[in-house]
């Protein structure tokens, strides 16, 4: 089993780096990690351990943290109203990160706050349809960058 996850995980980091166009090892590759990551959720042991990104949010406001990723990301234009650009500036500023760190954070966070919410019917269509959107976006990477944070 290990052989075999191994060899998905690398036919979908051959996908992303341009470097194969097997979408359907792509696809087998997402859906194995779509897979396994409802196993490790639903794992009680994991489960207890697991920080919240609710949680992650709150400890970068309330002191000095040290954070890494490096995460695909593309633009995407956002009205959001008013006192929420202020909350979201005040959390940057009190944080020291910056706004669009913060920014993909509440929205992580707010998505895993409303998964939890789904039953099991609409999140198997959401997760679907989350894999689609992501094999249609590897048709088009020209505003694709990998940031840092």
């Amino acid at each position: 089993m290990r052989t075999e996850s191994i060899r998905i995980i690398l036919n979908l980091f051959a996908f992303l780096a341009g470097e194969s166009s097997c979408v359907s090892c792509a696809y087998e590759a997402l859906f194995f990690l779509l897979l396994l990551k409802g196993f490790f959720m639903a794992s009680p042991a994991v489960a207890e351990r697991e920080i919240t990104k609710a949680q992650m949010v709150a400890s970068m406001l309330s002191g000095p943290t040290e954070t890494a990723s490096v995460q695909l990301t593309r633009p995407v234009l956002l009205r959001v109203p008013e006192h929420v650009a202020a909350q979201l500036d005040a959390m940057a500023a009190l944080s020291k990160k910056s706004r669009n760190m913060i920014g993909n954070e509440l929205l992580e966070t707010a998505i895993e706050t409303v998964r939890a919410e789904l039953s099991e019917a609409v999140l198997s269509k959401l997760d679907e349809r989350t894999l689609l959107q992501l094999l249609d976006m590897q048709a088009d990477t020209s505003d694709r960058q990998a940031t840092a944070d």
